[in-house]
């Protein structure tokens, strides 16, 4: 009796050990030889769109490759391990069944997104913290035998709206004279453009409605789960030179000159540094975003803007923004004047122009939707 109760203390023993030892060989891996690991997965569904995203805890190198029976899409991350080594999220919201991840080898980790059928996909990476984006579109219904519904003879019409205030908690965006914030001013314009729509019989979402900070990818996604019909993310400039003023307009496409650039850089600074990298993106992603209706939306708006607040007008323009990417709706980025030009800084600071602001972001909204309805 005593041999066989020290030979189950030693086995156990021995058991232990090896769970140390296993336990230590993913961490000596992520210290010793700098490999990521997959920290979560979280998603967002609408009835166009599911957008998956795989949150790592370092920038890694990934390749991804669509199946057919089962459908399916495996995504495998180079000098990736996890931990535990197995790990399921159940999604069920009839485009993706769920997400496997496992350790495919000792070098290699593989998250699995089990699909029903599908038109196709985005992939792109994101930065601080590091994650990978994928977007999922389902097949087109097929057009009814008896032709167009009454709905689509007449078009769509304008209903509801989601305003995006930039920035927001970890993040101020700029930062102006006198300390003003730029995450500040953009939530207090945002909450009154949407008691001026909401009075006109629009549904009006914004994705913050405090001071806190929302994730680029979270606030599209936030969109495309409301049904929105427009999305409107509103910012303010800045500028190294201080002689720089007025108002601009964009909607996604790639980079219209260096000036947009740069901006797209400043604004992408919490999803990616790697500007090049997104335009790449790009280049598989505009085909399945409404370009034309963006940039009638963007015309419109910044035509009241400068008419209203009187500010010069820069035009309406391109650049790679990442809040941009993903909608499912025409989406425009606004920025409303300069937080580093003296005279707007001050201009922006008084409560009677921030509602001038607000006035002209919902006349150019009710504008649009007119336009929209006529057309």
């Amino acid at each position: 009796m005593r041999v066989g109760r020290y030979t189950g203390l030693v086995s156990l023993l021995v058991l232990w050990a090896g769970g140390l030892r296993a336990e230590d060989g993913w961490r000596e891996k992520v210290r010793r030889y700098r490999y990521c690991y997959i920290d979560s997965v979280y998603w967002w569904s609408s009835d166009r769109s599911t957008r998956v995203v795989v949150r790592l805890k370092d920038r890694r190198p990934y390749t991804a490759h669509l199946f057919q029976n089962p459908s399916r899409l495996c995504i495998d991350i180079e000098r990736a391990v996890l931990h535990p080594p197995k790990q399921t999220w159940e999604i069920g919201d009839g485009l993706v069944r769920r997400v496997r991840a496992a350790q495919f080898s000792p070098e290699k980790a593989r998250v699995v997104l089990d699909l029903a059928e599908v038109r196709g996909y985005n992939i792109f990476r994101l930065s601080n913290p590091d994650r990978i984006v994928v977007d999922l579109f389902p097949k087109l219904p097929k057009p009814s035998p008896e032709g167009p519904s009454l709905v689509q003879q007449l078009g769509a019409k304008v209903k509801r709206i989601v305003l995006d205030p930039g920035h927001g908690g970890k993040d101020p965006g700029a930062i102006g004279l006198w300390g003003i914030s730029e995450k500040d001013l953009v939530l207090d314009i945002c909450r009154r453009a949407q008691k001026l729509l909401q009075r006109w019989g629009y549904e009006v979402f914004l994705t913050r409605t405090q001071d806190v900070f929302v994730p680029l990818e979270a606030r599209t996604a936030f969109a495309n789960q409301k049904h929105a019909d427009l999305f409107v993310s509103v910012h303010l400039n800045f500028s190294r030179n201080r002689r720089t003023s007025g108002i601009e307009t964009y909607y996604l496409s790639f980079a219209s000159d260096r000036e947009a650039q740069e901006l797209a850089a400043f604004e992408n600074a919490m999803a990616s540094n790697l500007i090049g990298d997104i335009e790449e993106v790009l280049k598989g992603i505009l085909k399945n975003t409404k370009i034309k209706e963006s940039k009638v939306l963007a015309s419109v708006v910044q035509e009241r803007l400068v008419a209203k607040c009187r500010r010069k007008n820069r035009g309406v323009r391109t650049a790679p923004f990442v809040v941009l990417i993903g909608a499912n709706m025409p989406a425009v980025l606004v920025e409303a004047s300069f937080l580093s030009n003296p005279q707007e800084a001050r201009l922006l600071k008084e409560a009677w122009f921030r509602r001038r602001v607000a006035e002209a972001l919902a006349d150019g909204v009710e504008r649009y939707a007119n336009r929209l309805a006529v057309r």
